[in-house]
């Protein structure tokens, strides 16, 4: 989500380099004081994350539909289409997990939860896939699996 503006200026400000500045590492706008129109500067680093979380979104949204169906489509689902050789329990499991993933993201303004957990879960059905079983104790392992359990 992309967060209100923490600072307001003029056209005139732009020459002041700290201006700049401060839209790197928070949105501002910038009023014409001629016109009353408003833009907003945002570091491409929040642009390029809101449009991953957009496409991550997108991408979930046409999971749920497309899991609804009885022979869902591996090309409809795109890189998440492994799924479809899942039976439906372990296809809402994962949706349930991704819609978690998701909202995490959502709420740090990062897709990194999203993308971590469609990789993770790519390599395998196993909520906790053996290459990773051995760097979490029992009692971890079987915390995760209990998470992502039908």
């Amino acid at each position: 989500m992309i967060r209100s503006p923490s600072r307001s200026f003029t056209t005139s400000d732009l020459r002041r380099p700290e201006v700049v500045e401060e839209a790197f590492d928070h949105p501002v706008v910038v009023r014409d004081g001629r016109s009353g129109r408003m833009l907003y500067l945002i570091s491409q680093s929040v642009v390029d994350a809101h449009n991953e979380m957009s496409r991550l979104t997108d991408l979930f949204v046409r999971a749920v539909v497309e899991c609804q169906r009885p022979d869902p489509s591996p090309a409809q689902l795109g890189e998440i289409g492994f799924i479809v050789s899942w039976s439906a329990a372990e296809r809402d499991r994962f949706l349930r997990g991704f819609a978690e993933a998701l909202a995490a993201g959502l709420a740090a303004d990062d897709p990194a939860p999203a993308t971590g957990f469609i990789s993770i879960m790519s390599h395998s059905d196993d909520p906790v896939p053996d290459h990773l079983a051995g760097r979490f104790s029992a009692s971890e392992r079987d915390r995760l699996a209990a998470r992502f359990a039908v």
